[in-house]
């Protein structure tokens, strides 16, 4: 959290330098051409305002969520391990809302151990490709 602080802090203290500069740079050229010196001063401190704005609106976006969202793959698993009430609930909203593609719903088989952990460390474990490891 405190590194988030130092580069907020950094950040709002360039863009006021920056502000700054813009002003002593154009008050004269926008006094000439506008009528007003405070033109171009005050277009940086709204686009500024802003910026700030989306900058704290983004640094709320979860991590993971932002992962997801950010990579290349054209095919991206949202949750395993779902119940087959759920999968057949999400099939009719699908089909209710005539989505027939963007969403695909593999199904997977599930190992089972008729005496639960019994000799269980010779049988082994397996991955979530259910293949053993």
């Amino acid at each position: 959290m405190k590194k988030n602080k130092i580069l907020i802090f950094s950040v709002a203290l360039l863009n006021i330098i920056g502000i700054i500069m813009i002003y002593s740079s154009s008050y004269i050229w926008a006094g000439y051409k506008y009528n007003n010196p405070y033109k171009y001063l005050i277009n940086q401190v709204v686009f500024f305002i802003i910026g700030l704005g989306l900058m704290f609106i983004t640094s709320k976006i979860d991590e993971k969520v932002l992962k997801k969202v950010s990579k290349n793959s054209s095919i991206e698993t949202i949750i395993k391990k779902v119940d087959k009430e759920q999968t057949d609930k999400l099939r009719v909203w699908m089909q209710e809302n005539n989505i027939t593609t963007g969403i695909n719903i593999d199904e997977d088989s599930k190992r089972y151990y008729p005496y639960s952990t019994l000799a269980a460390h010779v049988i082994g474990f397996t991955g979530s490709d259910n293949q053993g490891l």
